[in-house]
């Protein structure tokens, strides 16, 4: 079995604990019964129109939210309860200092280019002008891929040479053009995704930003985790500095936040028994 296919495994085993009853793919009947909170307003209102089509049904398959292995799910039940929630604990968590502001699912930041713009998972907003930009994962990591990379250099490297250098992140377009002609090769961090977000942000991002990299971590007998892990440290020592890029796990935000005080215990109960229901699960 796969590590992709063990998560899936235990998120069914989670669910029937509690007497959800899944199909055979790992998709709850109703949306709700994948969440610890009920979907707020404004999140239902951003999933509702996120490119994925998040909460629609399609012919084929049950909308994409309704699976236990969301990666959409895991962050609106990370995320979500901090919608009414004011102080340092979710910023420091996620290592940064200040006071939260506001919190956003689904926000696209332009590159300039024609087509939809990338979305970015969670936007968190710290006083008093300090945005972290976050890209999450789930599972879509643990699966070896090869990059699209067609309409990204016809897009972003023939049609409009110079775009990252234009925009001041010289880096990153050294990288772009690595990817494109493959003497840079990553395999299971998506790097023409961040690559998208780092220029969207540089152009429309007021004030301070930080490009953030969160994911749900493994360990298991498979190398993947720790191949995914150098990507992001290879990542990271690469991109320019403006950018303020960071990759951090789910764990590591999950034990911090366990940590500090103020927090309900019935939603950090969610989380870990949901989530992080084992030691195995790696926190470094």
């Amino acid at each position: 079995m796969t590590i992709k296919g063990e998560v899936k495994s235990w998120q069914k085993s989670w669910a029937a604990a509690r007497g959800i009853l899944v199909d055979k793919d790992g998709y709850v009947s109703d949306e709700s019964e994948n969440l610890f909170l009920p979907l707020s307003a404004g999140f239902s209102a951003a999933l509702s129109v996120a490119g994925g089509g998040e909460l629609q049904n399609q012919r084929d398959r049950p909308a994409k939210f309704r699976a236990l292995h969301s990666s959409a799910a895991l962050a609106v039940n990370v995320f979500q309860y901090w919608e009414d929630q004011a102080g340092p604990q979710l910023p420091a968590a996620l290592g940064f200092d200040g006071q939260l502001n506001d919190i956003a699912i689904e926000r696209q930041f332009p590159s300039g280019l024609r087509g939809t713009p990338p979305t970015l998972d969670v936007t968190v907003s710290v006083e008093p002008d300090h945005l972290i930009a976050i890209e999450s994962k789930f599972t879509e990591w643990m699966m070896k891929k090869q990059a699209k990379l067609d309409d990204f250099s016809s897009k972003y490297l023939s049609a409009c040479p110079g775009h990252w250098d234009n925009s001041n992140l010289p880096n990153c377009q050294r990288l772009a053009a690595g990817m494109a002609s493959g003497k840079e090769l990553f395999r299971h961090l998506d790097v023409v995704q961040l690559l998208k977000h780092a220029l969207g942000l540089q152009k429309n991002a007021a004030g301070r930003f930080s490009l953030l990299y969160l994911y749900y971590d493994y360990k298991g007998e498979s190398d993947i985790a720790d191949l995914h892990r150098e990507e992001v440290s290879k990542f990271a020592s690469i991109v320019d500095s403006a950018l303020g890029f960071k990759g951090l796990s789910y764990q590591q935000l999950f034990s911090t936040l366990s940590e500090q005080p103020g927090i309900s215990t019935s939603y950090l109960s969610y989380l870990r028994e949901r989530y992080f229901p084992f030691e195995q699960w790696r926190v470094n």
